[in-house]
């Protein structure tokens, strides 16, 4: 009995470590998703409920760190609603896709995805700077692929990060205004997304209350993290965790 004790206590021991590490990813702009994700999977959460109940939990997490970056006057407001609508809609779509299909084909996609992406990724200081006054084409270009990558974010949500980045990049905001800016309709997603994992029964409330109960305190860190850091120190962060992440789901998705 007292065997069971120990492992149940260490196993809501790691939960509350996962939580943390995804909330510091998250609020230094990168995917909390890469970290949360496979971790909770290899501790047989399956991943359906994985997906669900994280983002519920990112319920809590998020605004956290829309008040960090709102305090350090790094949130775009003006282009706040457009996006949120986007992602009210990417939301209910990409989780219902999520919930009528299997998605294991798609994670070495994704890898092969992200590791592609990371040059783009490093390169975005000149990307950042060519578009810092946006004609109207790029603009559309942005809110188009931004739409889709909220699609994507209420499907599978994996890795994210570096395709927001990307996409509000040609809108013209700077890293951090990125990072502030986002993290809004983010919000927006995680409603729209959680309320169809609600409705068909993929979430864990024992889990969401431990997600709960740790990132907001990791998400606070790591947004000081990122605005203490600076530019550079985010977009490094980024390319850092989407190359790691693509590996690892390239090579190594069925480990």
């Amino acid at each position: 009995m007292l065997e069971l004790l120990a492992q149940i206590e260490w196993y809501w021991i790691a939960i509350l470590a996962i939580g943390f590490g995804t909330g510091v990813l998250s609020g230094m702009g990168s995917s909390g998703s890469l970290l949360e994700m496979p971790l909770l999977i290899v501790m047989g959460v399956p991943p359906t409920v994985v997906i669900g109940s994280g983002k519920i939990s990112a319920l809590v997490a998020l605004p956290v760190a829309v008040v960090k970056f709102h305090l350090a006057n790094r949130v775009r407001w003006d282009i706040v609603p457009i996006l949120a609508v986007l992602a009210i809609i990417g939301g209910i779509v990409g989780a219902n896709i999520t919930v009528s299909i299997d998605t294991d084909a798609l994670v070495p996609v994704l890898g092969a995805v992200l590791l592609i992406v990371v040059p783009v990724v490093l390169y975005s200081r000149h990307w950042v700077k060519r578009f810092a006054n946006p004609k109207r084409h790029h603009v559309i270009a942005g809110y188009f692929g931004y739409a889709l990558v909220m699609i994507y974010g209420g499907f599978f949500g994996v890795g994210q990060g570096p395709f927001v980045f990307l996409a509000l990049s040609v809108l013209g905001l700077s890293p951090l205004h990125i990072q502030g800016t986002a993290r809004a309709p983010q919000t927006i997603l995680a409603v729209a997304s959680g309320a169809v994992f609600l409705y068909h029964g993929y979430v864990d409330w024992w889990l969401v209350l431990a997600l709960v109960a740790s990132k907001p305190f990791g998400v606070w860190v790591g947004a000081h993290i990122a605005l203490k850091k600076g530019n550079d120190f985010v977009r490094i962060m980024v390319a850092s965790v989407a190359l790691l992440s693509g590996i690892k789901l390239l090579f190594f998705s069925n480990s």
